[in-house]
């Protein structure tokens, strides 16, 4: 004679397949309406469609195009792991544009330093009038 515990699963065991089944059937339902309505961007799809906008925006006078480009560099960056300063160079060399090498001027001349720098107009020019507050007796 089977004991009452045994008797209980058996009972039970058919419902929980159904339970089991009901959740399975549940979650394919939810993927693929998901999957229907969502659709599968794919982050390119996602940078593409933000781009058409705001080509249409720069169409339409909504900004610039400088506004537009920097943008549009930025997500570039951001996309492809590369540094923003070095793809707006780019864009600007290849618009025919100079960009200066880090520590050099545009043409191609290192930067002064700073015991290099030029000092103020008037610095070294004694019949240059005294700026106010350079002579302490100017108080009164």
């Amino acid at each position: 004679m089977p004991n009452n515990a045994q008797t209980v699963f058996n009972q039970m065991l058919p419902w929980l397949g159904a339970l089991l089944a009901l959740i399975l059937v549940g979650g394919l339902l939810l993927f693929y309406l998901r999957h229907r309505l969502l659709g599968q961007a794919s982050p390119g799809e996602v940078t593409r469609g933000i781009l058409e906008d705001l080509r249409e925006m720069r169409d339409r006078g909504e900004i610039t195009a400088e506004e537009y480009e920097e943008v549009r560099l930025k997500m570039v960056a951001r996309a492809s792991g590369r540094d923003f300063g070095e793809l707006k160079a780019e864009s600007i060399r290849k618009a025919g544009g100079l960009v200066a090498e880090p520590g050099r001027d545009l043409l191609g001349r290192p930067l002064p330093t700073g015991a290099q720098a030029p000092e103020s107009p008037g610095a070294d020019d004694p019949g240059a009038p005294p700026k106010q507050g350079d002579n302490p007796q100017d108080l009164s």
